[in-house]
């Protein structure tokens, strides 16, 4: 018989990880559509799109370490 308190740590783990990864993927995403059509993004929010763009490699290493630890 396995450890019930085990199993939920390893799927709070699992979770953690494909959340981990959605976010990724999805920002992985946007940051593409951003510099692909950043022509159609609004002056006023041309701040906040480099804001993104810049702060992804941030972000990417975040997830490398994230994933290593799951």
């Amino acid at each position: 018989m396995q450890n019930p308190i085990n199993n939920s740590l390893f799927n709070l783990m699992a979770n953690d990880l494909k959340i981990v990864k959605i976010q990724k993927e999805s920002n992985e995403t946007i940051r593409g559509l951003l510099l692909e059509k950043g022509h159609l993004i609004p002056a006023d929010l041309i701040p906040h799109a480099e804001k993104f763009i810049s702060g992804y490699r941030l972000r990417w290493c975040f997830y490398q370490v994230t994933a290593r630890r799951c």
